[in-house]
C-alpha cells in the first residue's frame, strides 16, 4: 500500500487522551482519543456512520452510540506495517486500521 503521508515522529499520551504527529510535510497534529474512536474507519463504523448521518430516526448500534476513547492498557496501539496504525480500544473494538493518509486528512474535519 503506497502512503503519501508518513509520520516523522507518533506520542500516543494515555493520561491526556490524545496521539500527537509529526508529519514529513512539517505539519504537526494532535487528535483526541475520543475523536478517533468516533471516527473510527472500519465498514461497520463507517456504514453507521452514513446511516446515522441519512435517517433521521436510525440508532447506533451500543457500541458505538458512545465511543469514550479509551484504550486497552496492556496492548494500547500497534503499528500496522509502513502505512498505520491499529488502535485497541477498551471497548473491544479492534477493525480499524487508520492509515497515515487517514489520520493526516482527519485533521481537516475538524
Amino acid at each position: 500500500m503506497k502512503t503519501q503521508h508518513k509520520p516523522l515522529d507518533i506520542a500516543v499520551d494515555l493520561k491526556k487522551g490524545e496521539v500527537r504527529f509529526k508529519w514529513q510535510d512539517g505539519r504537526a497534529t494532535t487528535c483526541s482519543l475520543e475523536f478517533l474512536r468516533a471516527n473510527c474507519p472500519c465498514a461497520m463504523c463507517n456504514e453507521a456512520r452514513e446511516k446515522a448521518a441519512s435517517e433521521p430516526l436510525y440508532v447506533l448500534p451500543p457500541e458505538l452510540s458512545n465511543p469514550d476513547g479509551s484504550l486497552e492498557k496492556d496492548r494500547p496501539v500497534e503499528i500496522v506495517g509502513q502505512y498505520g496504525l491499529q488502535f485497541f480500544w477498551a471497548d473491544g473494538h479492534r477493525a480499524g486500521i487508520y492509515t497515515y493518509d487517514y489520520l493526516h486528512n482527519l485533521q481537516a474535519k475538524k
